[in-house]
């Protein structure tokens, strides 16, 4: 079985760069969303669109991991200004699978727990709904890879759960 350190090494964005390489000189935020009607992935654009600058500041790469196509993907993702990020396409979840970002029920995915937080990201925060492309039940995640190694790390465990993307970089 591969290890995530050669994951980093061998896997490729758009542009043609290994997360490995693109993590040699600086820290890069690997984001990894659900699906493009996801609200709460909407949601995740949109807070790491307000953290440009903070990215700039701690000259922090972002890449953004989707399962749509790459052209869907470069569309979608630059709608919230954030076309220039690195962009990983994993149609069939296998990027997802080897930084062991796990499934959730639906339970999790649309129980009454999660009925605040749908309804604030869906409807207070003007993030809508769309028709979902992939996995619904995938869940997402964050890691700050620096020189090959994933330095810190966040796994979802409901739909609803979100890391502090600015910490997250700011306390390298």
């Amino acid at each position: 079985m591969e290890t995530v350190e050669q994951t980093i090494a061998t896997t490729r964005t758009q542009s043609g760069h290994t997360l490995g390489e693109l993590s040699a000189t600086r820290p890069v935020l690997v984001v990894f969303l659900r699906h493009s009607g996801c609200p709460y992935c909407r949601q995740t654009l949109s807070t790491l669109a307000s953290l440009r600058e903070t990215f700039a500041k701690s000259n922090t790469q972002l890449v953004i991991v989707h399962h749509d196509t790459p052209e869907r993907g470069e569309a979608w993702i630059g709608k919230y200004n954030l076309g220039d990020s690195e962009q990983i396409s994993d149609p069939d979840g296998q990027l997802y699978a080897k930084f062991d970002l796990g499934k959730t029920t639906w339970w999790n995915l649309a129980g009454p727990h999660t009925w605040w937080p749908g309804f604030k990201a869906t409807i207070l925060q003007f993030n809508g709904v769309g028709i979902p492309v992939g996995d619904v039940k995938q869940l997402t995640g964050a890691f700050l890879i620096h020189h090959g190694r994933v330095v810190k790390s966040f796994r979802q465990k409901l739909s609803s759960d979100s890391p502090d993307y600015r910490s997250m970089v700011c306390e390298l």
